[in-house]
């Protein structure tokens, strides 16, 4: 094990799932320990606690062993005959647990809690365990009860009435609606997140306006040119934050759904600061107040520094893209910016 991690909290049963994930790394020649690693050692009876909330909630543990050997497959090998090393992933993953751990009033870290640093750490190993019916919400109910307390039940498909009705163990919960939602693909859920009304009146306004600049009449037509502008403003803005959220989605981070992030409406990214004290500033000063917006990421969620640039490079491409869209009408002379800029009545 690296020694820049201490385990001196932890239980028996998790010290023996982490040499076990050690132990799967060398028989698979990697380089690097990964959750992957740590979530086939806690399919086994040996993980205690954990491999008896798995063994209630997958149909067949050994197909779940077998898609992450595969996952792992594209794991960097080792480069030499040396122990493999505790990489970012697994060292989040372990600092989630220690986390979880604490949160619940535990003295040590038990397997259990590795399933939840799993499932916050957003990698192949917690998208396998949601997509398998493991509900961490639930989880962290459970582990806040006492001890004797009977192991969560997690409602699976299998477990649903035939009848299409909603079944009893349905989240009604905050949390539960969450990580149910947290829980379903991405391509999935997508279209149900996005605000259409929103995009619709968005859109609707920049037709609306661009038609409107054409008119004879003089100060309608700049007053529709300054809606296009502020309008096509706004949804580069949602854009930005929008991309900002999707990649964020992508590496792991799946509360940018809960949070209304992937809405692409307007409302779900102000500031107070940005969106309503700096415009107000910027008025008084004699400018224009133009809003700002903000997605908050939980870059632990992330899979490494990797996801994290690509979260901070989305919402910049994402703006230069809209620049270009935007830029195009001014280019292409679709407005005559000649009779906004003279004024006729001189």
């Amino acid at each position: 094990m690296s020694a820049e991690l201490s385990f001196t909290n932890y239980t028996a049963n998790a010290l023996s799932c982490l040499i076990g994930a050690t132990r799967e790394a060398e028989t698979l020649h990697h380089a690097q320990v990964q959750p992957e690693h740590l979530l086939l050692s806690l399919l086994s009876p040996e993980s205690g606690t954990a491999w008896n909330l798995l063994a209630g909630t997958l149909r067949n543990p050994t197909v779940m062993q077998e898609g992450l050997r595969i996952v792992l497959a594209d794991a960097a090998p080792a480069s030499a005959a040396t122990a493999p090393e505790y990489g970012f992933r697994i060292k989040r993953t372990l600092s989630e647990a220690e986390d979880e751990a604490r949160r619940a009033g535990h003295e040590q870290v038990d397997t259990s809690h590795m399933l939840l640093g799993l499932l916050d750490e957003g990698g192949a190993a917690g998208q396998m365990l949601r997509r398998n019916g493991l509900d961490a919400s639930r989880l962290r109910h459970w582990l806040r009860q006492p001890h004797d307390t009977t192991l969560p039940v997690v409602a699976t498909a299998a477990a649903r009435p035939a009848t299409g009705r909603p079944s009893p163990s349905a989240p009604t919960t905050r949390d539960e609606r969450l990580a149910r939602l947290e829980s379903q693909p991405l391509k999935k859920i997508l279209p149900r997140l996005i605000s259409w009304p929103a995009v619709v009146v968005m859109l609707g306004l920049l037709i609306v306006s661009a038609v409107v600049t054409g008119i004879d009449n003089y100060n309608v037509a700049r007053a529709a040119l300054v809606v296009f502008v502020i309008d096509g403003w706004i949804v580069s803005l949602c854009a930005h934050e929008f991309a900002h959220a999707f990649m964020a989605d992508l590496g792991g981070d799946r509360s940018v759904r809960g949070n209304g992030y992937l809405s692409f409406n307007p409302l779900k990214y102000t500031h107070p600061l940005l969106s309503i004290i700096m415009p107000l500033i910027f008025m008084m000063l004699g400018g224009i107040g133009l809003p700002g917006g903000a997605v908050y990421v939980q870059t632990q969620r992330l899979r490494g520094p990797k996801w994290e640039s690509a979260v901070s490079f989305a919402g910049p491409a994402a703006s230069a893209l809209m620049a270009v869209m935007f830029a195009l009408p001014f280019t292409l002379r679709l407005f005559n910016l000649d009779r906004y800029l003279l004024n006729p009545l001189l």
